[in-house]
């Protein structure tokens, strides 16, 4: 192999080793500008889009004992690595192409060492994202308390409020 090919390969080989995840892509010729706009919105998320020659990203995996199944990868991939979230990567790549025209097809995820098809990483494109579920979380665990805390302050206030009946109505008569 040559020099270039070889400084490539271990390049894309570190990325895939460095990231949490990455998502493999089919996509369609892009502009400059859309280009840059999709760097700019992944960069936002943690994450880097690189176009990668198959044979290249293929023996870059096999290095990193990550197996991938040639035959369902289709057309010009692009990888996206992803440092963060990668539900919230994966729910960006496909809220910017649905923006842009349908500009790529997610054909498989790798997250969390498992590799995943397409349907599966696109179903979890559509679930909440790491910071939404931290917060529903945290409101099933606050309801109950709030609750309890609702039913104590009902209590002193009615009380109060009898208080103030009694003395308002010990006023009135003579």
């Amino acid at each position: 192999m040559r020099a270039e090919k070889e400084l490539l390969l271990g390049e894309i080989q570190d990325k895939i080793v460095a990231s949490k995840s990455f998502i493999i892509a089919k996509y369609k010729s892009f502009s400059p500008q859309v280009s840059w706009e999709l760097a700019k919105v992944l960069k936002d998320n943690g994450c880097n889009f690189e176009v990668v020659k198959k044979s290249v990203f293929f023996k870059a995996a096999q290095k990193a004992q990550i197996s991938i199944d040639k035959d369902s990868l289709s057309g010009q991939i692009g990888v996206l690595f992803v440092n963060n979230d990668p539900i919230m990567a994966t729910k960006t790549l496909c809220q910017f192409s649905e923006d842009n025209g349908e500009l790529f097809t997610i054909l498989s995820a790798f997250i969390d060492g498992k590799m995943y098809n397409a349907q599966d990483a696109v179903a979890m494109s559509k679930l909440p994202s790491l910071n939404v579920l931290r917060a529903q979380f945290l409101s099933v665990l606050e309801a109950p308390m709030a609750e309890n805390v609702a039913v104590m302050q009902s209590v002193l206030t009615s009380i109060i409020f009898c208080i103030i009946n009694k003395c308002q109505k010990d006023e009135v008569k003579p």
